[in-house]
């Protein structure tokens, strides 16, 4: 494996290439990208490569395959000069010839505070590579991490508030941003985006884009159920015992709004790797890593009220406020999921059909 360091130092770019054998089982690729700040890199006698650069206390982390432009370019880094984050990219797809890798790299170059990575892989895996494997060191650094799916819109202002958000609130150990009104997924209707709140405190948020404290990425618990993590199916239902089933671990940041766009089935990559009903089957490998099936079976979102915003009367209740008690906020998942939700679930994994998709839009 050859490992390009490439640091900004003024309008000089100096490069070092470096040989080493990648870990069995891993993905080779003759390109690695690392963007320090500028003039942060100082290459050592012995070739290594030491960042004497101060880093930013937030990052955003996220698995990008060909269609991460949008995402990158125009929505977490459309003001890069104001930034308060440090950036790593894992590339999942095939880089041989590839203008979208090519041009992710060159963007990259520009800006400091960026790491490209190429592994093969879904998101959670190789944020699991990342964290345990690749730059363990790099834990002491960072507060919180946004693990972002690779379509997710939302600007770098966006991005500073939730962050600035979560460090001025340090009970919360893992959080999302709420969501737009236009965004896809089954979730939405239990984290769109609420008016009346600065945030909402609740006992679930998709694995799609959480944040993560570094009191997370310490626990035993979720660098278990992050070990047990294929697709990411189950792991949010995991995160409330992570925290301890903490009322006030966790929350949705209505400061902060996100759009995750509607896309066709057929491009959505990590399904032509694994069909829809397959994810399901992950069970099996939370089961082989011993962890209980209370822990990451399916989870009722509920909400524990929130951070209001300063004109919201405290005499109106949470539900005028859009906040149901928690039968009525997921009647229908009551409904199409009877044996997964509600007072009749079982812990049966072995028993259920996952040939039934979730929906995809806002059916709730």
């Amino acid at each position: 494996l050859v490992d390009h360091r490439v640091s900004m130092e003024g309008a000089v770019l100096y490069v070092r290439r470096i040989v080493s054998t990648p870990a069995p089982g891993a993905y080779s690729s003759p390109h690695r990208l690392a963007v320090s700040e500028a003039g942060g890199n100082q290459f050592a006698a012995d070739g290594t490569a030491k960042s004497t650069a101060k880093k930013n206390r937030f990052l955003v982390f996220a698995s990008v395959g060909n269609r991460c432009l949008k995402a990158v370019k125009n929505a977490w880094l459309s003001d890069p000069n104001v930034k308060i984050f440090d950036l790593v990219l894992v590339f999942y797809a095939a880089t041989a010839r590839n203008a979208v890798f090519l041009e992710l790299l060159q963007y990259a170059r520009s800006i400091p505070g960026i790491n490209v990575h190429v592994r093969k892989g879904y998101k959670w895996p190789n944020f699991r590579w990342w964290l345990l494997e690749s730059s363990r060191d790099m834990l002491q650094y960072y507060s919180h991490i946004w693990v972002a799916d690779d379509d997710l819109l939302m600007d770098t202002r966006t991005i500073n508030r939730m962050f600035l958000t979560l460090a001025a609130n340090p009970a919360i150990q893992i959080a999302s941003p709420a969501f737009s009104s236009d965004s896809a997924g089954l979730w939405r209707f239990h984290d769109r985006h609420n008016p009346h709140f600065i945030l909402r405190y609740t006992n679930f948020v998709e694995c799609l884009g959480p944040v993560l404290s570094r009191a997370v990425l310490h626990n035993e618990l979720f660098r278990r159920c992050l070990k047990a993590t294929r697709t990411g199916y189950y792991l949010d239902s995991a995160f409330y015992p992570i925290t301890g089933s903490n009322m006030r671990g966790m929350a949705i940041l209505d400061m902060a709004v996100c759009t995750h766009p509607e896309r066709p089935e057929v491009e959505k990559e990590m399904y032509k790797e694994l069909a829809d009903h397959e994810h399901g089957q992950d069970y099996k490998f939370f089961d082989q890593n011993g962890i209980a099936r209370e822990v990451f079976w399916f989870r009722e979102p509920e909400y524990f009220g929130g951070q209001r915003l300063p004109h919201i009367s405290r005499h109106v209740t949470d539900q005028t406020l859009g906040l149901p008690p928690v039968e009525i906020h997921n009647s229908m998942l009551r409904t199409m999921f009877p044996t997964r939700f509600g007072p009749n679930a079982v812990l049966r994994p072995e028993e259920e059909s996952f040939s039934v998709p979730f929906p995809v839009r806002n059916e709730l």
